[in-house]
């Protein structure tokens, strides 16, 4: 509690402050200290994790769609002026070359570029490649006048605040395109895939998942009838199969739920604003982490093991927190991750 980040440090990303809301210490580490994890070269060998995973279905997928488009990165203002192209899908051999080289680029962040773990990368990543390639087959055959307008475009939310000037919520969307006259804005994940159901009634509560309503929010200003996405792309491989939903989002919906995104934003932003980036040592009131302490890359930089932290912050649920302003974005923060609404039918 206490730290104050730097105006000009203050970027209101949607994905910085999803990552206040699943835990403040580690946010303020990782998105404004920038802090990495360094494992001891001689304790573990160089693995796969998620995040270098998701890299690199992101990295081919943006190749692949730029490589059609014939232009870099845009803004959404810009895209939707353009006229809507279908990417050609690479062939066998062009999808390994790209693999490749974004694998490889992957590999050196963790400087260890060794060819046996590329290739790993390689083979883990394409089935979620192909995976993508078959669901974006399946649209073009629904509504074979859409396409794609842009890929990693980046835009701005007007998020409507209960006091005060609307908040202007920075994002970039993987893909930007056109169905049927309606603008769609995608974000890819390879993780485990949710349900709608889970996503409206836990996640987005919680600010947990927050993309979705800002593309709305956002491309509204230039379609009405805007859908906001979230494409998981693992929905069919692994023990993943048959879990979850492959296409989580909503257009006209959003409305109903704008009331849960505004209250998760402004206990955000408060929380922000006030300096109080608490890491979450228990889970509600238990003396015992959350899962997600398991595979945190900053933990060695936090008091997950000290009992009398547990318990400092244990308290906070029972109202223990400071007294002020800066006491009451800090129990707004804590108890965000307790939210969840009634399920909607």
């Amino acid at each position: 509690v206490g730290v104050r980040p730097d105006p000009r440090r203050d970027p209101r990303y949607v994905t910085h402050f999803e990552a206040v809301a699943r835990c403040p210490w580690q946010a303020v580490l990782t998105k404004l200290l920038r802090f990495e994890d360094a494992p001891d070269p001689l304790e573990r060998l160089p693995g796969i994790d998620r995040l270098a995973l998701g890299n690199i279905v992101h990295g081919v997928l943006e190749r692949i769609d730029l490589l059609a488009l014939d232009e870099s990165e845009a803004s959404l203002a810009s895209v939707v002026t353009r006229s809507p192209v279908r990417p050609s899908w690479p062939t066998s051999e062009e999808l390994d070359s790209l693999l490749f080289e974004v694998a490889e680029k992957e590999a050196r962040k963790s400087h260890a570029p060794l060819p046996g773990l590329v290739r790993m990368l390689v083979e883990v990543a394409r089935p979620f490649l192909l995976e993508a390639r078959d669901h974006f087959a399946v649209e073009a055959g629904r509504w074979p006048d859409g396409g794609v307008l842009g890929a990693e475009v980046f835009g701005t939310a007007r998020v409507p605040m209960t006091e005060g000037d609307p908040l202007e919520l920075r994002f970039r969307a993987d893909r930007v395109e056109v169905r049927d006259g309606q603008l769609v804005l995608s974000d890819y994940k390879t993780g485990k895939a949710k349900s709608l159901s889970d996503f409206l009634n836990k996640d987005l509560p919680r600010g947990e998942q927050l993309q979705a309503m800002a593309y709305v929010l956002a491309a509204r200003e230039h379609a009405p009838d805007a859908f906001g996405r979230y494409l998981y792309l693992g929905h069919r491989l692994g023990d993943a199969a048959g879990k979850g939903d492959l296409e989580v989002g909503f257009g006209q919906k959003a409305d109903a739920h704008l009331d849960d995104f505004r209250a998760a934003i402004e206990a955000l932003l408060g929380g922000w604003e006030a300096g109080t980036f608490f890491p979450r040592l228990v889970k509600g009131g238990e003396d015992k982490p959350p899962p997600a302490c398991k595979t945190c890359s900053v933990k060695d930089a936090c008091l997950l093991g000290d009992s009398g932290a547990r318990g400092a912050v244990r308290g906070w649920s029972e109202g223990a927190a400071p007294d002020g302003p800066t006491g009451e974005a800090t129990l707004a923060l804590w108890d965000l991750a307790e939210r969840k609404r009634e399920k909607t039918k």
